[in-house]
């Protein structure tokens, strides 16, 4: 099981507008495509029935924290691809995701959507309680790291497959623990992860990490590091006294995929380098690959209201002659200065 936190990095609407849009996508029940998406919804702490009411409701509350400029969080979990939850499973991981999180008092709209590959659950939470009007901040801040033991309690007691690299894990006892056999990700560079903040798409390096991390750690000698690399599609050439791993005509250092894949340290595990040979596919541009399946709507979304935006983006700002003319104003100051100065010399 995935789990994810959406963090709204634009504050332009208001929050009326904001958590209206936000509820009306959770519970609609098509697709931007016109798909069926809409499987099981459920609501939770309100004193209203209908969603029109319960809708109005939220806003209302919201509004009430004036300090929060968006008090409604946004989760999503997404179950692998051969599982399907049912209503009551969707049920039960609601109650133990917001009692994990401190808000079980707390207004609460969810569903669980079928358009993707994979069966995932929105949840919007209110932060704002019901009756102190006090914004919630869950664990101080750290609240997805939480999240990731949530999600290790909810795979246990449902009996789903955890996530091969997952953070927590339940042990013999029943208790939540991290996961010793954990591999901790190699962080992408900032101009990596620039490039999937803007278009939504895989970096090389994240696609060296994917593809190349178990073949170069699994190599016992470099016939088969190249070997296995050639399967997935890349290359791994020396360059000076390091190291890179070509996807397609991209260069990605070898330790930025991961600091043991420096080319020292694989001399040492397998030896003096050895070249290899690849097939000619390995020399092209590999085809893009969305960073998440699960928030493939989300994105097309984002990215339609991001083309209609571009216009208005692109219109060059106009200065008012005041500032234009800020500069020669200090440079006439400075003059006049200078010539009072020599007068009184």
């Amino acid at each position: 099981m995935i789990v994810k936190k959406f963090k709204r990095t634009s504050f332009k609407k208001s929050k009326s507008v904001m958590i209206g849009g936000l509820v009306d996508y959770i519970l609609a029940e098509h697709d931007g495509r016109g798909k069926d998406k809409l499987a099981y919804a459920g609501r939770r702490k309100f004193l209203t029935t209908t969603v029109a009411a319960q809708k109005r409701e939220m806003i209302s509350l919201a509004e009430e924290s004036i300090q929060s400029r968006m008090p409604v969080t946004h989760w999503i979990l997404s179950w692998q691809e051969n599982e399907q939850p049912t209503s009551e499973q969707v049920d039960e991981a609601v109650s133990l995701f917001l009692r994990g999180m401190g808000l079980a008092e707390h207004q609460t709209i969810y569903a669980l959507h079928k358009n993707t590959g994979n069966y995932h659950l929105h949840i919007a939470v209110n932060r704002t309680h019901p009756y102190t009007q006090k914004v919630i901040q869950p664990h101080r801040g750290f609240d997805i790291n939480e999240a990731h033991k949530i999600v290790a309690e909810i795979e246990h007691r449902q009996g789903w497959a955890p996530q091969m690299n997952a953070r927590y894990r339940v042990n013999e006892q029943g208790y939540v623990v991290k996961n010793l056999q954990r591999r901790e990700r190699v962080k992408p560079k900032p101009k990596a992860k620039d490039f999937e903040n803007a278009t939504g798409k895989k970096s090389a390096q994240r696609i060296a990490q994917e593809r190349g991390h178990a073949v170069i750690q699994s190599a016992t000698c470099w016939e088969e590091l190249h070997a296995g690399l050639d399967a997935a599609g890349l290359r791994f050439v020396r360059k000076g006294s390091g190291a890179v791993i070509f996807v397609g005509d991209t260069a990605v250092k070898a330790s930025s995929v991961d600091r043991n894949f420096g080319m020292s340290k694989l001399c040492k595990r397998l030896g003096e380098f050895k070249p290899g040979f690849y097939s000619e596919r390995t020399f092209h541009k590999p085809a893009p690959e969305p960073i998440s399946h699960v928030c493939q709507e989300e994105w097309r979304e984002y990215q339609k209201e991001r083309r209609r935006q571009e216009p208005f983006l692109r219109r060059p700002q106009h200065h008012p002659p005041v500032l234009q003319r800020k500069k020669p104003w200090r440079r006439e100051q400075k003059i006049l200065k200078a010539g009072k100065r020599k007068t009184a010399g």
